[in-house]
């Protein structure tokens, strides 16, 4: 019963710890992939950490629908088009998408981040003034 509370925990406050714990026990496997996974999940701690602050503290709500809107639509749309075309595409070309995939979600991360940084920056410097 105390793993099970522990997960659930882990699960709503560090969702990405479990990829990067269970990327870290692959790492003699897969080491190339490694480095990915983890800026992916750090990066993404860092904006949710951040979006969540923007949402309760300074009460940023329609950025939710926004990145609700935006995210999970592409996301939707880019599954269920794998999802249907599965089985008739050759096993290289899913490996290309992966791969793609892997590493373009960290380079979205991190403009994701920088912006958030530079928007947290402007913030601060204008409660200063």
């Amino acid at each position: 019963m105390s793993q099970l509370i522990m997960f659930y925990m882990w699960t709503l406050l560090l969702p990405y710890w479990k990829f990067a714990v269970f990327a870290w026990s692959y790492r003699w496997e897969h080491y190339v992939v490694l480095v990915p996974v983890l800026l992916h999940c750090f990066l993404a701690t860092f904006y949710d950490t951040h979006f969540f602050l923007d949402l309760f503290i300074r009460g940023k709500r329609m950025r939710l629908w926004q990145t609700f809107k935006l995210t999970y639509t592409f996301q939707f749309l880019v599954n269920a088009g794998i999802f249907i075309t599965w089985p008739f595409m050759p096993l290289f070309v899913l490996n290309f998408f992966f791969y793609c995939g892997l590493l373009v979600s960290v380079w979205i991360a991190y403009k994701l981040c920088r912006s958030l940084v530079r928007e947290v920056r402007e913030f601060f410097n204008k409660k200063q003034k």
